[in-house]
């Protein structure tokens, strides 16, 4: 029996080996694919982690983007407020009117010498009270974009950093990310510092210019009118955007904007030559005798290069439009005569005219110039200290600097 089995096996071994290769390679084919399952699987999940620590490391970003303008708003608009002084305007119209009750019995010359200075004082206040509000509204926009370029800059940084502290096994399994080999070092924190202090440009030189180029449009638009003239709500409104077309537009401001070239508002955030950029180390700095470092040139530049671009003149115009469009709504109300339905919606700044519930003209009246300084003046308040800042909010979800922010933060080098 033994025999017969054994020349069984004998006359079949090929048969057999056939068979077994087969199972074998069977079962190696199975447990490959098994391993290979399991890898893509954890390769998944560990992308869905990686994605998911981005996303909330970006959205932190934003939050500290937000925080960030807030802390920083308050010396753009002392200084911004000192230098625009509305209030020493109105102070003066309220000591010349104590002066003439006191002197009723003067005699007509010094009358009419009041009433010409009075008319001066009147002229001097319809200009900076347009100037002081437009003008925080153009540097509350800017020192937003500016601040999300400076610290998605950073954080996209300081978020690669984090990925290639992983072990190396870990790095090509969970990220495929070759950076550049500037890119491959994290920046120092002295170089942190000295980047974010170029905000000191803005808050201390750019805002003026901004102030003279504002009070320059506002001359040239406002210099003639008589403050008897009345306005109504769109007068208002084509008012400031006459304003802005000379400030945002280069050239002919009859012309259309599409015609035109916008202006270049980098020289407000960033000083042009490295004079000015050490400038801005010794005094938001505190250095004796700065000096420039590589990294430090390399953040700058790129700073520039995203300030020069296409893309922020699109994001700029954006958040203008926004925040000039909430200051709309906000005078508004003076328009409205009294009596008539003038429930707000929380968006209604945003709405078009048809479905604006109070763009009915027969809802609304005509004010004299001189009633709307005290209402446009106030708006600078709100738009520098007000608790919530409305106007900062709106600007930081506007949907173009959030993906701005993102280009800027996920530009990784791949080149090297």
């Amino acid at each position: 029996m033994f025999q017969s089995i054994a020349n069984f096996g004998r006359r079949h071994r090929r048969g057999f080996i056939i068979t077994a290769g087969i199972i074998g390679g069977f079962y190696a084919l199975g447990q490959y694919a098994k391993r290979k399952i399991v890898e893509l699987q954890e390769k998944a999940t560990r992308e869905n982690i990686a994605k998911e620590n981005l996303r909330r490391r970006f959205e932190q970003n934003q939050r500290d983007c937000l925080m960030t303008v807030l802390s920083l708003l308050p010396t753009l608009g002392e200084q911004m407020i000192s230098e625009v002084n509305v209030e020493g305007s109105l102070a003066k119209l309220q000591q010349k009117r104590g002066v003439r009750a006191a002197n009723e019995a003067s005699d007509a010359q010094e009358q009419a010498m009041d009433r010409k200075t009075k008319l001066q004082l009147w002229e001097e206040l319809k200009i900076t009270s347009f100037t002081q509000t437009i003008a925080s509204i153009y540097l509350t926009v800017l020192l937003n974009i500016f601040v999300h370029i400076q610290l998605n800059l950073l954080g996209r940084f300081i978020y690669i950093d984090s990925v290639l502290s992983f072990s190396e096994k870990d790095r090509e399994k969970s990220f495929r990310l070759e950076p550049s080999n500037d890119e491959r070092r994290r920046l120092s924190r002295e170089v942190e510092r000295k980047f974010l202090t170029f905000s000191w440009w803005l808050l201390h030189v750019g805002w003026k210019r901004c102030v003279d180029n504002v009070k320059s449009a506002v001359e040239e638009v406002l210099g003639q009118t008589s403050l008897k003239k009345s306005f109504d709500f769109n007068d208002t409104v084509k008012t400031i955007q006459d304003i802005r077309n000379r400030i945002e537009f280069e050239g002919d401001p009859t012309e259309l904007s599409e015609n035109r070239t916008p202006t270049n508002m980098r020289d407000l955030l960033l000083p042009d030559d490295l004079e000015g950029e050490l400038q801005v180390l010794k005094e938001g700095s505190g250095i004796d005798d700065p000096q420039m470092d590589d990294e430090l040139r390399m953040l700058l530049d790129e700073v520039k290069d995203f300030l020069d671009s296409p893309d922020f003149v699109v994001v700029r115009q954006s958040c203008l439009d926004e925040a000039f469009s909430f200051l709309s709504y906000n005078m508004r109300s003076t328009f409205v005569l009294k009596g008539a339905d003038t429930r707000p919606s929380p968006k209604l700044y945003e709405l078009d005219s048809a479905e604006d519930p109070i763009a009915d003209q027969t809802t609304e009246r005509a004010v004299p110039l001189v009633s709307l300084l005290p209402v446009i003046s106030r708006q600078v308040h709100h738009i520098i200290n007000g608790v919530p800042n409305n106007y900062v909010e709106i600007l930081c979800s506007v949907k173009e600097l959030q993906s701005y922010s993102a280009i800027v933060y996920s530009s990784f080098n791949l080149e090297d």
